[in-house]
This record gives C-alpha cells, sequence and structure tokens, in this order.
C-alpha cells in the first residue's frame, strides 16, 4: 500500500491546478468578450478548455522550433501545457498523477515545476482580466 501524501503537498497541488482552472476560464472569458458572439464563445471555449489549442502550439513548436528557437520557450508558458506538465511532475513530490502530457521536449525555465507555473497562471489571469477590462471599457451595458 502507497504511503498518503503530506496535506500541504496535495493541497499546493489542488490550489495550482485550481489557479490553473482559473486561468483557462477567463482566458476563455476574455476571448469571448473580444468576440461578442455567442456561438463563436463556445467555439473558442471549447478549442481552449479541451486542451486542442495546446496540443496545436506544442506540435507545432515540435517542428517548427529546432528551426526557430523562441518557439518552444513560449508554448512552454501556455497554462494547459503548465497543467500538464505540473500533473505529471506530481509523483516527483509524491503525489499520484494520471496526466500523460508530458514529454513535450519543452526548455527548462530554471525553475521547479509549481513556480513556473504559478508564474505563468497569474500571469495569464491578470492578463486576461486586462483584456477583458479593456474590452468592456466604452461598452453600453444597457
Amino acid at each position: 500500500m502507497a504511503d498518503p501524501e503530506p496535506l500541504g503537498q496535495y493541497w499546493r497541488l489542488a490550489g495550482l491546478n485550481i489557479l490553473g482552472v482559473v486561468a483557462v476560464t477567463l482566458i476563455v472569458s476574455a476571448m469571448h468578450t473580444i468576440v461578442r458572439s455567442k456561438v463563436a464563445g463556445v467555439i473558442i471555449a471549447v478549442f481552449i478548455a479541451s486542451g486542442a489549442v495546446s496540443s496545436l502550439a506544442t506540435s507545432c513548436a515540435q517542428l517548427v522550433g529546432s528551426r526557430l528557437d523562441w518557439i518552444p520557450h513560449v508554448v512552454a508558458w501556455l497554462p494547459m501545457v503548465n497543467l500538464g506538465l505540473l500533473d505529471d511532475s506530481a509523483p516527483a513530490v509524491g503525489l499520484t498523477s494520471s496526466a500523460t502530457q508530458g514529454a513535450f521536449g519543452l526548455p527548462d525555465a530554471g525553475m521547479p515545476v509549481w513556480a513556473h507555473a504559478l508564474v505563468c497562471f497569474i500571469g495569464w489571469i491578470a492578463l486576461a482580466a486586462a483584456v477583458t477590462l479593456l474590452a468592456n471599457r466604452r461598452r453600453d451595458v444597457c
């Protein structure tokens, strides 16, 4: 039988996963606010939240990354990629994981995965909030 995870490590992983989901949700909300179309907003939500955008970006990074060195660095900061890397690093800190999204061949950010994910999620939340506020700044609500 496996040893139970320490409570602090479990809550750290759970908190980072929740923060990642909030980041993805706010990105979808910002994109929907920019497009201002219900149908396009739902399509964008499905593509972003399902990981299709992340999968496409990582595939392109693997193909084009050898010629353009900056592409894998950009892909490493996508929220869905960080959620996958965070879940894949969970066994290393004694937590269970069922994610199989690791091994993207992405460059090392020079920090632990949890710190990279934390910075990424906070940055995307701030960016999505700013975009939403700017898009709604002159919008008439009535």
